[in-house]
């Protein structure tokens, strides 16, 4: 209705200015057809896409202003856009860099299994606490202990380099991380004495892609049978090596002492396993084997003690 006296003011010109031209009669069957070329169902029900295309139109109306707008103020539009560029790319960076952080260690098969061990605050545990606990506590699946070796000399034939990012580790740790190897076999590389796992970067640096496989090298003077070659972990990995050298053998993964806190401990928990019922079982665990060795050195008169003296638990 609000439109209907456009439409019929427009018919009755167009019916005017075709008499003059064509006669009365075909102007009279021209302004038939139009009429009919009304009855459509977009006509009839409204006019959204009649403004759907003026708004088009308008939108392109806009984009030629902002052009004409930017050709006449360069200067500002220059620093406008600049500034909009910067601010989109660091937003881009900003979720780039928060991705990758929420990333880390995900790849890991069951991942969301493995715990690192952490007493009163330290990353460090003692030598015994994980295989006893694993003996003890059923919800442990398996553990690992691993500490960092920063610098190794290597030796191969004549040839004789320092070695960096090394890692001594248990047999354990292809179970607990599930890697793969590129050769040799994950369950058993790390269990002879005296052997040692090398990354493939590593082996393409320094031995120039030579079967080393299999072969002894010297590491601090010590014979050590390359057992395995595994890929290189991705970048989002917490634990960097090129390097993981056995622990059998070695007589200070030996040692007894619950309070010589020398490795860092992983527990891989058993499917279904809770987190926090192990955290409870922890604390019966830890005083069990713990406490009569903290104690002698303390000064404390029991462990209770120890434990409510914040000062001494640092």
């Amino acid at each position: 209705p609000s439109i209907i006296e456009v439409f019929e003011g427009d018919l009755v010109e167009l019916f005017e200015i075709r008499t003059t031209s064509l006669g009365e009669g075909r102007a009279t069957f021209r302004l038939l057809w139009d009429v009919i070329r009304f009855f459509r169902l977009r006509y009839i029900k409204g006019f959204e896409d009649i403004r759907y295309l003026n708004s088009l139109a308008m939108i392109k109306n806009y984009f030629k202003i902002a052009g004409r707008n930017l050709l006449r103020h360069k200067f500002f539009a220059g620093i406008n856009i600049a500034g909009l560029a910067i601010g989109i790319t660091c937003c881009f960076l900003i979720v780039l860099f928060i991705k990758h952080e929420l990333s880390y260690d995900k790849f890991i098969p069951n991942h969301e299994r493995i715990m690192r061990l952490s007493l009163n605050g330290w990353s460090a545990s003692p030598g015994p606490f994980a295989f006893t606990a694993k003996d003890e506590l059923p919800e442990i699946e398996n553990v690992l202990r691993i500490t960092p070796e920063s610098e190794v000399t290597f030796q191969f034939n004549e040839k004789i380099f320092i070695g960096t990012n090394g890692l001594y580790a248990d047999s354990t740790i292809f179970d607990v991380f599930s890697w793969p190897l590129i050769e040799g076999n994950a369950n058993t590389a790390l269990k002879e004495p005296n052997s040692i796992v090398l990354t493939a970067s590593f082996v393409r640096k320094f031995f120039n892609r030579e079967e080393i496989f299999g072969k002894v090298i010297k590491v601090d003077g010590i014979n050590r049978k390359v057992t395995g070659i595994t890929e290189d972990l991705p970048d989002n990995s917490h634990i960097e090596f090129n390097n993981l050298l056995s622990t059998n053998g070695m007589g200070w993964f030996s040692n007894q002492s619950w309070t010589a806190n020398n490795f860092y401990t992983y527990i891989k928990l058993k499917e279904g396993a809770k987190p926090k019922v192990l955290e409870e079982k922890f604390k019966s665990f830890v005083r069990k084997h713990m406490a009569e060795e903290i104690l002698e050195y303390s000064g404390h008169a029991n462990y209770d003690e120890f434990l409510a003296d914040k000062d001494s638990r640092k």
